[in-house]
């Protein structure tokens, strides 16, 4: 049996080159790519936005500059780096919100999670991630 030439190797195929860090890039410049901020409109905007929904879709991203003024990936990026820089509110810190959840945990185990986020002004990801754990504490102590 002949060996196997480098060639037919996979490995040799998808090997990845890196590419030391000041090396000339496409366009002709060397070193990191420059970070262009968005003008004070477009933050201004974005920042209402994130105040009322962290957690935009996909629609709602692509609706906040319909005329493609900004692209959708970098609007993307910036509700994800904002939620990394944002404090972290947790449920407990919020007595009317906690009862408000805790009332409709008690009626239904599984409560209709969009009615509640808008009632408590939260995103609908913490009241799943609520009674998700409160159904698995239950489920123990049972």
């Amino acid at each position: 049996m002949a060996p196997k030439s480098k060639t037919n190797n996979k490995k040799d195929k998808t090997k990845k080159t890196l590419r030391p860090r000041n090396a000339v890039r496409k366009n002709g410049k060397r070193g990191k790519k420059e970070y262009k901020e968005f003008p004070v409109y477009q933050l201004t905007i974005m920042e209402k936005f994130f105040k009322t929904n962290q957690f935009p879709s996909k629609d709602e991203i692509s609706g906040i500059f319909p005329n493609g003024e900004v692209p959708y990936q970098k609007v993307k990026n910036w509700f994800g780096a904002q939620r990394r820089r944002a404090p972290v509110v947790y449920l407990g810190e919020l007595p009317s919100q906690m009862k408000i959840l805790d009332d409709a945990y008690k009626v239904n185990k599984s409560p209709d999670i969009k009615e509640l986020s808008e009632r408590t002004g939260i995103s609908s990801r913490s009241p799943k991630a609520h009674f998700a754990r409160r159904r698995q504490v239950d489920k123990i102590d049972s």
